[in-house]
């Protein structure tokens, strides 16, 4: 027996409310991990946007009284940023309206909004682990001084912002809870270390109590709790008559760490984020830039007749114009063994 025969747009409806739903909880969920650091749905009207930023700090000057105030000449960097376009879509074959199992088109649809919704974090990921993937960008975007986004040195071959090694923190001990423990305090102190370009601190020391985001792969998921999850740990070796244990020194120091284990990148690696210095008052590390919002149509024979149409597909089309923006990595540190 025949089964029901759906309509090209009753189908369309079906489809379209899988991908938005699934598009928006993959979304929120990508917001949710990284809009500490980063910032969402900045828009622009603007094919190519421009950015700056004041690189002159201004301090108070001495003035004697009766003397013009000294008035230093501020120095501005401007980077721009191009829309890219994105696109998606799902379609079948007029002949499948006829089938009564559609199940393999409404898997498609979920899939296809959970892969546009997580496409910011997915670009995070490229950017963050220089990687190669020209199904996303084409060349991984620098920071607005000319280096890679983790870099030891600046455009003029100096410590980058000050930091010796800058901030790729490396000879890291990351195959125990120990040595990451260890490893979070020595990105705290080469944090620390920044200076802006009249030698003064460029963070201040509170942004440990606002707390950081430890990004890891999935291999150090039992090192990293062990870290930062267990409230005792080994002060000597355990033997048969000795089984001392202190407490977690960063649980005691009250300082959050806010872990992400992800599948996203595999090198024994970890990212740390200082959340305060590119969280709320501060420069976001990404911002996602948009010109066009997500937009949807629906394709076949009377619409794209010498497309899908003619070789017997309909379908449903989306479109986004989005492009990230990398600004200065401050706040953002790489650390390897």
């Amino acid at each position: 027996m025949a089964g029901t025969i759906l309509s090209g747009p009753a189908l369309l409806r079906k489809v379209r409310a899988d991908f938005i739903d699934s598009w928006k909880s993959h979304y929120e969920a990508s917001k949710e991990k990284l809009g500490r650091f980063c910032q969402f749905g900045l828009s622009t009207d603007d094919f190519v946007s421009a950015f700056g930023y004041g690189e002159t700090p201004i301090y108070p000057n001495r003035t004697p009284w009766g003397e013009t105030p000294d008035e230093r000449p501020h120095r501005y960097r401007t980077y721009t940023a191009e829309q890219l376009r994105w696109t998606s879509s799902v379609k079948w074959l007029r002949r499948d309206r006829k089938l009564s199992n559609l199940g393999s088109i409404d898997r498609d649809a979920l899939k296809a909004g959970r892969n546009f919704g997580t496409l910011f974090e997915r670009l995070f990921f490229q950017i963050i682990e220089a990687g190669t993937d020209r199904q996303l960008l084409e060349a991984v975007p620098n920071q607005p001084i000319g280096v890679a986004m983790f870099s030891a040195t600046d455009e003029a071959g100096a410590a980058l912002f000050g930091m010796t090694g800058g901030n790729i923190v490396s000879g890291q001990t990351l195959t125990s809870g120990d040595g990451i423990r260890a490893a979070l305090y020595a990105t705290i102190e080469r944090a620390l270390t920044q200076t802006d370009p009249q030698g003064q601190p460029a963070i201040d020391e509170g942004m440990i109590e606002k707390g950081v985001t430890l990004i890891a792969p999935a291999a150090l998921t039992y090192e990293v709790h062990q870290a930062f999850k267990q409230q005792m740990v080994a002060f000597a070796a355990n033997t048969d008559t000795s089984n001392a244990g202190v407490s977690n020194v960063v649980l005691d120091a009250n300082i959050p760490v806010r872990i992400w284990i992800t599948p996203r990148f595999t090198t024994t690696r970890l990212y740390i984020i200082f959340d305060e210095v590119h969280g709320d008052g501060g420069e976001p590390l990404l911002a996602e830039v948009v010109s066009l919002p997500l937009e949807e149509q629906y394709i076949d024979r009377s619409n794209d007749p010498n497309g899908w149409g003619k070789a017997g597909f309909e379908g449903a089309f989306w479109e986004h114009w989005m492009c990230p923006v990398v600004n200065l990595a401050r706040g953002a540190f790489r650390v390897t063994a």
